[in-house]
């Protein structure tokens, strides 16, 4: 799943519980980042804490692309796509195949 959380405007709980409620095993977020236009934190923890069971990788910029996976990750690495835009690329672990 492909999901672009707005930068958790629409409550870091909320955005955590859909998440985990897809039964997606991989989801890649986009501005999954601090609000520029509100004093709301980072909503990344809070949707971390409701998907244990899920691990993570961050980057871009301002660390707005997240990678969520129920399986290993094995190296994290970002691209530029030109201007101010980049790509995360997560390798994992499926069944012992990478």
């Amino acid at each position: 799943m492909s999901f672009n959380i707005r930068a958790g405007l629409g409550g870091d709980e909320a955005i955590g519980g859909y998440l985990k409620g897809s039964g997606c095993d991989i989801i890649g977020l986009q501005e999954a980042r601090k609000p520029v236009v509100a004093p709301n934190p980072d909503p990344v923890p809070k949707i971390a804490s409701v998907m244990p069971d899920y691990f993570i990788a961050r980057g871009g910029i301002r660390g707005e692309l997240v990678t969520f996976t129920r399986y290993p990750i094995l190296t994290v690495r970002e691209h530029t796509l030109g201007d101010f835009s980049t790509c995360v690329e997560s390798v994992l672990s499926m069944d012992g195949r990478n």
